[in-house]
């Protein structure tokens, strides 16, 4: 998150502060990972969308500038068994290989990918724009 606002005192605000300061000002890049299918499933795909169309609707809520969303979803089977919070931790969110893991390994297993940028965040209107955004990216 980040904002052009200029703060009192140089204090670094809160995530609420800053929204409270100068939201129209402040712009947001999310980005998430997912470890688990929700696109081939339907049930879960159309709950999927529906939690993306909430975040977009929260964050336009709060006046801001812009935000940019980006999802990777990634291959269940492959992580399932995987302590995701340690890979993620040790490997500074898959930019950095280890001893541990090849980080590329783990990044080719990114299946579908979701980008929602700031031209796209306002004129969003319902979950069918949302799935004409998803991307294959490394088929299985």
């Amino acid at each position: 998150m980040a904002t052009y606002y200029k703060f009192k005192d140089n204090k670094i605000p809160t995530f609420e502060e800053l929204l409270g300061y100068g939201s129209e000002d402040t712009y947001v890049n999310i980005f998430i990972y997912i470890f688990e299918d929700v696109i081939t499933d339907k049930e879960k795909k159309e709950e999927f969308l529906s939690n993306v169309m909430e975040l977009l609707e929260y964050l336009r809520g709060q006046n801001l500038k812009w935000a940019t969303i980006q999802i990777s979803i990634y291959d269940e089977e492959f992580f399932k068994d995987k302590d995701m919070d340690h890979v993620l931790e040790v490997s500074g969110w898959f930019h950095n290989g280890t001893d541990e893991f090849d980080v590329w390994e783990y990044k080719e297993k990114l299946r579908y990918n979701l980008l929602i940028f700031k031209q796209k965040y306002k004129t969003i209107e319902e979950k069918r724009d949302i799935e004409e955004l998803i991307n294959m990216v490394y088929p299985e």
